[in-house]
């Protein structure tokens, strides 16, 4: 058996609240869509229920397309208007483990008595909302129901801020880490996060997009009395955008850090080693002169030969060591 799509529904004016948990879907929504009827917020969690959305969609007029798109997570985050209503779709982030992050899909639906959102998965992103709207706090229930959707677009973004501070705290360790100690882990972290900023920055480019239009009020749904509030989330978005560049261009950075890094111990490595042939390469000619089995060596039969040969090595040594500090390569 298919399980079933859990829904609440909202009503509410400046001097009126209902709520219903675990809504069902009536006939018909017309009585709620009249002049003077209470404003309306539908909230869905999950797409199980798929019979029970296209009956909300049905209930509620919607045009067949449209339930379609309601249906599939796999659309880019889009603006599409429609005769007496807007749709709506973006990603969230529905939960973040340290700076991994796993979106999912979210829609609203918009018209000029109510709104309806839904969310891919059972999570709860508008708690506050919901609670904002239940004690009367703030002026959501004396605006109209584009406000709303305002404010629930915000929430949808807050999680996004969050996640870009997370990430500049991370990338900000990988450069001291990369500085100082360059290891494979810098590298390999550097890299998950470009898969998270790319992730992110596809979500967040078609919004920029959407989220112009709602500003521009390219609906009449969008009420001139709340433009403003259309601008800041569109400034807000905006600031998404250029965060995920900087924060993309500083992993750049670091990566071209690491490199640079891990190629100066190298070098210092190579320079030590070079060091070390180089010193003992006239060392290696005087032993192979001496360890070759000639009858005939005058040295062989010299009482101070022994010593001589080890006090002109050691002279070589500090000679070529002190020639080495004064060029500087040491």
């Amino acid at each position: 058996m298919e399980p079933a799509t859990d829904m609440q529904a909202i009503r509410f004016k400046p001097n009126f609240f209902e709520e219903v948990e675990h809504w069902a879907v009536p006939e018909s929504l017309t009585p709620w869509m009249a002049a003077d009827a209470p404003h309306f917020w539908i909230n869905i969690h999950g797409l199980q229920d798929k019979t029970a959305i296209r009956q909300l969609g049905t209930a509620l007029n919607l045009p067949h397309p449209l339930i379609e798109d309601l249906l599939d997570v796999t659309q880019r985050p889009t603006l599409e208007e429609y005769t007496g209503l807007l749709f709506f779709s973006l990603k969230s982030i529905e939960r973040q483990k340290g700076t991994r992050i796993e979106l999912e899909q979210i829609s609203f639906v918009l018209t000029a008595k109510g709104l309806v959102s839904i969310q891919e998965k059972p999570a709860d992103l508008f708690g506050r909302i919901r609670d904002r709207l239940r004690t009367g706090k703030g002026v959501l229930r004396d605006k109209s129901s584009d406000y709303l959707l305002y404010a629930l677009l915000d929430a949808v973004l807050l999680p996004y801020n969050d996640s870009m501070t997370r990430i500049e705290q991370v990338i900000v360790q990988l450069e001291e880490e990369a500085l100082h100690s360059p290891n494979k882990r810098v590298l390999a972290s550097a890299q998950s996060l470009k898969r998270d900023l790319m992730m992110l920055q596809r979500a967040v480019h078609p919004l920029r997009d959407a989220v112009n239009s709602l500003e521009k009020g390219v609906s009449p749904l969008i009420l001139s009395e709340n433009a403003s509030y259309f601008r800041d989330l569109r400034d807000n978005v905006m600031d998404l955008f250029e965060r995920l560049e900087s924060h993309r261009f500083l992993l750049e950075s670091v990566e071209q850090l690491y490199m640079s890094s891990l190629n100066q111990k190298t070098n210092e490595v190579i320079r030590v080693l070079t060091i070390f042939s180089t010193v003992f390469m006239p060392l290696t000619f005087l032993v192979g002169v001496y360890g070759m089995n000639f009858k005939v060596m005058p040295e062989i039969d010299w009482e101070y030969g022994y010593y001589t040969v080890w006090g002109v090595m050691i002279l070589l040594v500090v000679v070529m060591l002190r020639w080495m500090r004064l060029k500087r390569w040491l």
